[in-house]
């Protein structure tokens, strides 16, 4: 059930806005060799991930 507003309009979430963006993060996550990367690489690679949601 979507979150409603006080007139009980639907509020935008962050969900809405994620799933205008799956392609463009399913494409990042393609590209990432999880088998090959360091550590540091990782957490790098989890902060541009983040970022494309910001």
């Amino acid at each position: 059930m979507p979150d409603r507003g006080p007139r009980g309009q639907a509020r935008r979430t962050g969900q809405m806005s994620l799933l205008g963006e799956r392609d463009e993060l399913r494409e990042a996550l393609r590209g990432i060799d999880v088998e090959t990367m360091t550590p540091i690489e990782a957490i790098t690679a989890l902060h541009k991930l983040k970022e494309m949601l910001d």
